[in-house]
């Protein structure tokens, strides 16, 4: 299929869709294949141990692929290739390496990417990610996170009898776990429960409470014992036959989601709902928090933001590229500058301040990123 084909649409480009374990990177970049209407296969990776090194200095590469647990990659290559995630990018890399330099890559979110925004003919950048500004840089208001609504009504219509026996106003507690910095120990677990049951009993009501692949066992066996009489909880187990959290998002009136979790939080706030976020204690590791500390200032002596940007000098972005592929930088996630535009937005509370009332879905930027990418052809 040519470039000319495509353009006189004979027929629709050959899309790969590359997935991870991560449901909530997997979910963003559905999101845009669905709605881009044309069909699509999706490429599962999996990763060997060696992934935490870095192999970004030797050129695009796959050898950190677990090739025998992974979706095939052989011809016919795609046109487009849709991929998130800082693991995948190597391997889209590649593809396009395969194929002549012919597919199109769009990369998704770009929060601790270790490839250059150059490399990618459309980048889409959540919220969270500070990056600088490109012309093949699309930003987002929020991350392309959605309850399926088919999905949501098939669960509320299971859930709800047996939600009917408990009080309302119903509040959720949405749990992730630790991650990166930030730490869901026992101490952190039996603290906020208490918190959130004070919070019950100020508002009345019940409480329904749902865990996450992230949350530990012992954090879990911590919310669990310290649930209310008229409380709801669910531990979340793989491969689980039920899970109320979709029910739990089309019926619950208020939200506490931790801190950790901004998918969770992007999709409370797809329904109408703003939740309160439960801050997580930052791990007490001094080296770790020098090296963030590092990154953040280089990268924004690098990549100004805004208006200062025009004014850096290309000397420092060239730069910046540059130790972007030596593996001497990447770009991260900003999570507290993140949370802090939903509060300011109305879209979200701090845990301990009112709760907003409803306000229904905020405006959604998944037209424009389709028209961005058929654009591309």
């Amino acid at each position: 299929m040519t470039d000319l084909e495509n353009t006189m649409g004979a027929l629709p480009p050959r899309v790969w869709v590359l997935t991870t374990a991560k449901l909530g990177d997997n979910a963003q970049v559905l999101a845009i294949a669905n709605a881009l209407g044309w069909p699509y296969e999706r490429k599962h990776l999996e990763f060997t141990n060696a992934d935490h090194v870095h192999s970004r200095a030797f050129g695009p590469s796959q050898w950190k692929l677990a090739v025998d647990r992974s979706s095939p990659l052989v011809p016919p290559w795609p046109d487009l290739l849709l991929t998130i995630g800082r693991r995948s990018s190597p391997v889209a890399l590649e593809v396009r390496q395969w194929s002549g330099t012919r597919t199109k890559l769009v990369q998704v979110g770009q929060g601790q990417s270790r490839a250059g925004l150059a490399c990618f003919d459309l980048v889409v950048a959540n919220p969270q990610c500070p990056l600088p500004n490109r012309p093949n840089l699309v930003r987002l208001e929020l991350p392309l996170l959605y309850g399926k609504s088919e999905t949501i009504f098939a669960a509320v219509a299971q859930w709800q009898p047996r939600f009917m026996g408990l009080p309302r106003p119903w509040t959720a507690l949405l749990i992730g776990g630790s991650g990166g910095p930030r730490i869901l120990d026992t101490e952190v677990a039996r603290r906020m429960i208490g918190e959130v049951n004070q919070l019950v009993t100020r508002e009345g009501g019940s409480l329904l409470v749902t865990t996450s692949p992230r949350t530990s066992r012992e954090a879990a066996d911590i919310i669990e014992a310290g649930m209310p009489a008229n409380g709801f909880f669910h531990r979340w187990v793989p491969n689980g036959q039920s899970n109320p959290y979709p029910a739990i998002l089309g019926l619950a009136d208020h939200f506490v989601v931790t801190g950790d979790s901004i998918s969770m939080l992007t999709e409370v706030i797809r329904q109408g709902k703003a939740p309160a976020i439960y801050p997580l204690p930052f791990r007490k590791m001094t080296v770790r928090k020098s090296v963030r500390r590092w990154y953040r200032h280089v990268f924004r002596n690098l990549f100004p933001p805004g208006e200062a940007a025009k004014e850096s000098g290309g000397w420092r972005e060239g730069l910046g590229e540059r130790l972007m592929h030596l593996g001497l930088l990447r770009y991260y996630s900003g999570f507290p500058r993140f949370y802090q535009r939903l509060i300011a937005r109305g879209l979200a509370v701090r845990f301990g301040a009112p709760f907003l009332p409803i306000q229904g879905p905020p405006s959604d930027n998944l037209p424009m990123v389709i028209e961005q990418i058929k654009a591309l052809f």
